[in-house]
């Protein structure tokens, strides 16, 4: 859901490209500061879901507001969508 308290779920679907590829979901803030890296790895083919909790890689709850998270898997797929946290 968009607006989202507390977490929302990123999905993604990997394609078969025959190996695992290195797939990355980041949030960024509308600043372009890196929040936290949910997903950091090579995944095979398949579709996957990821929570964010609204916290930054530190474990700190962030402020209400509109983040960007970024999908990318190789070279392949590349995909930014807006979100908005609301305490």
């Amino acid at each position: 859901p968009n607006p989202f308290n507390p977490e929302t779920t990123i999905r993604i679907a990997v394609l078969d490209y025959g190996d695992p590829v290195k797939t990355t979901i980041t949030v960024y803030n509308m600043t372009g500061q890196e929040i936290v890296r949910l997903v950091d790895e090579e995944m095979q083919a398949g579709v996957y879901e990821v929570t964010w909790d609204g916290r930054d890689a530190q474990g700190a709850s962030v402020s209400s507001g509109v983040y960007m998270y970024t999908m990318e898997v190789g070279d392949h797929f590349s995909e930014s969508k807006r979100m908005t946290f609301v305490k």
